[in-house]
């Protein structure tokens, strides 16, 4: 008697938090995270670091991680999300898909990931002079 054990297995082409972005200090900027699929998505719980010390999110806590949720109702192979940041201070902040990120199939498979990763870079304000008396100013 022989059994044949069939599991299907599906690959995500990619799940990302793409590109970089910069500002300064201050300043809100959004990054993308998107998962392109060789398969109908149904759901995807996508969780990306950031470096708390540089950043924090917009909307809820300033933990180091942010969570993308994706439900797909329409059936397609790709999907993204924008996360907004403001920049807390000078320095680059490496954007990352890490740990328990899952993927689903519309058939409720999971499938693997391949993760990359993106960064945001905070710049310092320009500093100008608070002695704007021309005190000092010269004519010769």
């Amino acid at each position: 008697m022989t059994l044949l054990l069939c599991v299907p297995f599906f690959n995500v082409t990619s799940a990302k938090a793409a590109g970089t972005a910069s500002g300064t200090v201050g300043e809100t900027v959004s990054v993308t995270v998107s998962i392109d699929a060789s398969f109908e998505i149904g759901a995807a719980t996508i969780y990306v670091s950031y470096d708390t010390s540089v950043l924090e999110p917009v909307s809820g806590s300033n933990t180091g991680t942010v969570t993308c949720n994706f439900l797909d109702s329409n059936a397609s192979s790709s999907q993204s999300s924008s996360i907004s940041f403001r920049i807390k201070a000078a320095g680059t902040s490496s954007l990352s898909v890490i740990g328990d990120s899952k993927v689903i199939s519309m058939d409720y498979d999971n499938a693997s990931i391949s993760r990359s990763s993106g960064s945001i870079t905070g710049i310092a304000p320009a500093s100008y002079s608070t002695d704007n008396t021309l005190s000092s100013l010269e004519i010769s």
